[in-house]
C-alpha cells in the first residue's frame, strides 16, 4: 500500500505544473518549422520535465505500508542438572520441536546452575535454578507473542526462589514434564545445617541439624558432630515414622581462635542406598573480639561496683580492678584504663599512665581533679567549688547513637555531684551529656569524648552513677538505659583505628559459587592510595597446597578475582613488594547439590502448570502435548503493520525517467534541426 505527501503543502505542485507549462510556452512559442504534431510532443515533454524537477524540490515522500505475520513463540526449556541424567528429554524435545516448527517459531535453552542456548546430552548441573530461568525468559519475552513455554525438571531446585512466586509463570502458558524418578528409597539425609558462620570466642552457639527420613521408620539414628575428626558428641533419635523429618541440636563452646571446622555425620543405616548426602561440613570463624579493662582506685566505692556490672554478663571484655598501690601492671596490656577516686600527687603513677598507649575512661572527683592535669589537659578543672548538676543530653552528638528511651530517661535522672568550674575543652572533642543546675543549662560538660593525639579518653565530671543504677531499676525493673550508655562509652573507647598503610579486604564466608575477590589499598606515608608497585598473592588450601597471583592495578587501588574455588578453609598471604604483608584466612562454604534430594517433587510441576493456566505431564505424551498447545488461547498468530517513509527524490526510477524524457526531447529536436 502507497501513500504520497510532501513535506511542504501538497498545494504547492500546481505552481510545479504551471511552471512546467510557462516555460515550455516561452520555449516553443515562435516556433514556425516543426509541425504542429511535433511541436505538441515537444512541448509535453518539456513540460513534464520541469514541473517533475521543481515537484522534486518540494521533496515529496511515498509512504510503503507493509503487513507481516508473527507466529506464536514457543519456548522449549530442557532440565541439565544431575538428577535429571537418566530422562531421555534431548531426543523428545527435537521430535517435539521439528513437529511444531511449522506452525511455530521455537526458542530452546538448557539450565541447571546457569541457562544456556540449545538442547544438551551433557547433564551435569550442580545445581537447579528455575528462577533464573524465569528471570532469562522474562527477559526475551518482552513484546513477543508467547504461545507457551515447555518445561521439562524433577521439580527440585536448590538455588534462587521459588519458581511458583515468580511473576512469569503468571504472564502465559507453561507446560510441565516431569522427568525425574517419584519412587521413595530408604534413605536418612540430611536436608540442612543452621549454624552461625561467625562467632566470638568463649561464646557458645548452637548448631541445628535437620534430617529427612525416608522409609526408615522405627530405626535407630545417630547423629555425631566432630571437630577436625575429633568427636564432640553424638545423640541417637528414633524415627517414628515412613516419612520423617526430625532436628538435631549440638551447642558448642568456641575456644580456639580462627576458622573451626566440624563435620555433622548420620551413621549409615541397613538397606540404606545413598550415602553421600549423609555428612556435611561447616565452618565457623572464631573472633577473638574480648576486650581488657584495667580498674584503678585508691578507694572502694558504690560508683564502680554499677560501672563494673555492665560488664559482668558480657564475655567480650574481661574487667579486673586494682588499687594504686598494685603499682606493677603494665598498661599497654588492657585496651581501657578507668580511674576512679585517684587522689592528686601521684606523679610516677601519672607519668607511667600517659605514656601507655591504652585510652582513658577517668571519673572525675573533688579528690582527684588533678589526674587531668597529666592525662588530659584540655579538660582540667582548678578553682572550683562542688555542686549538684543533672544530665542534659546533647543532640549535636555524633560519636555514636543512642536510643530514644535513653534519651527520656536522662531526663529524669537524679543530679550527681559535680565540679562546678569553667572548662575549655580542645576542638577534637564532643560532649555527651551537659551539666544543667536547678535553676539553668549550662554550657559545662557532663560526660565528654575526645580523641586527642591518636588518644581517645571519656571524661565523667560527676560522682554519684550508683543512683542512675538504682533509678534505672525503679523506672524499668532491669537496667538497661544505664548499660546502654556506659557499654556505647567503652565500646568507641575500646574500638581503634586502623593506621596500617596496607590493607586487604575480603569476604570470609563465600559460597562454593560465588567467585572468590580481594581487593587491596597501599597508602603512603601522606595516607595517600599508591599503587605503584606489585602486590603478589599466595593461597594455601587444607591440604598445604600453594596457589600464587598478582594483583591487577584498578585506578588507584588493587583487585584480584579468582574465581570459585572447592569447599573448604583457605589461608591467604598478601605481600606488598616484598615490604609489607598481610596474612587471613576465608572458607568456602558447601551449597546443597542435586545428590542430597533424589525424589522428584511433582506438586511444584504441577503448581507452575496450574497458576501459569498450562498442564502437567508425567513423562512426553508429545502428540497431545501438541494437541493441548494447538488448542490453547495462546495460540494465535498476530498481523502486523508497519510503515516506511521513503524520499522520492533517492528514487533510482525516478532519475531514470528524467533522463529518459530530456533524452527524447533532444534527439528530437536534434534531428529536426531545432537548436
Amino acid at each position: 500500500m502507497f501513500r504520497f505527501t510532501t513535506e511542504l503543502p501538497i498545494i504547492y505542485s500546481i505552481f510545479c505544473l504551471i511552471l512546467g507549462v510557462l516555460y515550455s510556452f516561452i520555449l516553443y512559442r515562435r516556433n514556425n518549422n516543426l509541425h504542429k504534431f511535433e511541436i505538441i510532443l515537444l512541448f509535453f515533454l518539456r513540460t513534464v520535465f520541469v514541473s517533475l524537477i521543481t515537484f522534486l524540490l518540494l521533496n515529496p515522500l511515498n509512504s510503503i505500508i507493509k503487513s507481516f505475520e508473527e507466529k506464536p513463540l514457543i519456548i522449549l526449556a530442557q532440565d541439565a542438572s544431575i538428577s535429571c541424567s537418566l530422562s531421555d528429554d534431548f531426543n523428545n524435545f527435537n521430535q517435539l520441536k521439528d513437529r511444531l516448527s511449522q506452525d511455530f517459531d521455537i526458542m530452546s535453552f538448557n539450565y541447571s546452575d546457569d541457562v544456556e542456548e540449545g538442547l544438551t546430552k551433557n547433564k551435569d548441573g550442580r545445581f537447579t535454578n528455575i528462577s533464573m530461568l524465569l528471570d532469562h525468559i522474562d527477559v526475551i519475552s518482552s513484546g513477543r507473542n508467547i504461545a507457551g513455554v515447555i518445561l521439562s525438571s524433577d521439580g527440585l531446585y536448590n538455588k534462587g526462589m521459588n519458581p511458583i512466586f515468580h511473576k512469569v509463570p503468571k504472564l502465559f502458558p507453561f507446560y510441565t514434564i516431569q522427568v525425574g524418578d517419584t519412587s521413595i528409597i530408604k534413605d536418612m539425609l540430611i536436608s540442612d545445617v543452621l549454624y552461625n558462620n561467625i562467632s566470638l570466642s568463649r561464646n557458645i552457639s548452637p548448631i541445628e541439624v535437620q534430617i529427612q527420613a525416608n522409609k526408615c521408620k522405627e530405626e535407630d539414628l545417630k547423629v555425631s558432630l566432630y571437630k577436625d575428626k575429633s568427636l564432640i558428641e553424638s545423640k541417637t533419635l528414633k524415627v517414628k515414622k515412613d516419612s520423617d523429618f526430625l532436628k538435631v541440636k549440638f551447642f558448642i563452646e568456641h575456644q580456639q581462635i580462627g576458622i573451626n571446622q566440624y563435620t555433622v555425620l548420620v551413621d549409615p543405616i541397613e538397606g540404606e542406598r545413598d550415602h553421600e548426602n549423609n555428612s556435611f561440613d561447616l565452618y565457623i570463624d572464631v573472633l577473638d573480639n574480648q576486650h581488657k579493662i584495667l580498674i584503678l582506685s585508691d578507694i572502694l566505692h558504690p560508683d564502680i561496683g554499677s560501672f563494673r556490672s555492665v560488664f559482668d554478663h558480657n564475655k567480650n571484655y574481661h574487667v579486673e580492678f586494682a588499687k594504686l598501690e598494685s603499682n606493677d601492671y603494665d598498661f599497654d596490656d588492657y585496651d581501657l584504663i578507668v580511674t576512679f577516686y585517684i587522689s592528686d600527687h601521684q606523679d610516677q603513677f601519672f607519668n607511667k599512665l600517659k605514656e601507655s598507649k591504652s585510652s582513658f575512661l577517668l571519673f572525675v572527683n573533688s579528690k582527684s581533679s588533678a589526674i587531668l592535669e597529666e592525662l588530659y589537659p584540655p579538660g582540667r578543672a582548678s578553682d572550683y567549688t562542688i555542686e549538684k548538676a543533672f544530665a542534659l543530653y546533647n543532640d549535636d552528638f555524633t560519636k555514636f547513637n543512642i536510643s530514644k528511651g535513653l534519651q527520656d530517661y536522662l531526663l529524669e535522672l537524679p543530679p550527681l555531684t559535680s565540679i562546678f568550674t569553667d572548662y575549655i575543652p580542645s576542638i577534637s572533642s564532643e560532649v555527651l551529656l551537659f551539666q544543667k543546675t536547678s535553676s539553668k543549662f549550662t554550657d559545662r560538660p557532663l560526660i565528654i569524648l575526645d580523641n586527642l593525639d591518636n588518644k581517645k579518653t571519656a571524661i565523667v565530671y560527676g560522682e554519684g552513677i550508683w543512683r542512675w543504677r538504682i533509678y534505672d531499676r525503679l523506672y524499668r525493673n532491669y537496667h538497661e538505659n544505664f548499660e546502654e550508655l556506659f557499654s556505647k562509652i567503652v565500646s568507641y573507647l575500646v574500638i581503634q583505628e586502623d593506621k596500617n598503610r596496607f590493607r586487604v579486604f575480603f569476604e570470609k564466608n563465600i559460597s562454593e559459587s560465588e567467585d572468590v575477590v580481594f581487593k587491596c589499598n597501599y597508602y603512603n606515608e601522606s595516607y595517600e592510595l599508591d599503587n605503584h608497585k606489585e602486590v603478589t598473592h599466595t593461597i594455601i588450601n587444607e591440604s598445604g597446597e600453594e596457589f600464587h597471583f598478582v594483583y591487577s592495578k584498578y585506578n588507584e587501588s588493587y583487585y584480584l578475582n579468582i574465581g570459585s574455588l572447592d569447599p573448604g578453609r583457605y589461608s591467604f598471604r598478601s605481600e606488598y613488594n616484598d615490604e609489607k604483608s598481610i596474612e587471613g584466612e576465608f572458607i568456602i562454604d558447601k551449597e546443597v547439590v542435586e545428590s542430597v534430594i533424589d525424589v522428584a517433587d511433582q506438586q511444584l510441576l504441577s503448581q507452575i502448570a496450574y497458576y501459569s493456566g498450562g498442564k502437567s505431564f508425567i513423562g512426553f505424551n508429545i502428540q497431545e502435548l501438541i494437541n493441548v498447545i494447538k488448542s490453547s488461547d495462546s495460540n494465535k498468530t498476530i498481523i502486523h503493520n508497519s510503515e516506511k517513509m521513503e524520499s522520492l527524490i533517492n528514487n533510482k526510477w525516478i532519475l531514470i525517467f528524467l533522463l529518459m524524457i530530456i533524452s527524447i526531447e533532444w534527439i528530437y529536436r536534434k534531428y529536426s534541426g531545432f537548436y
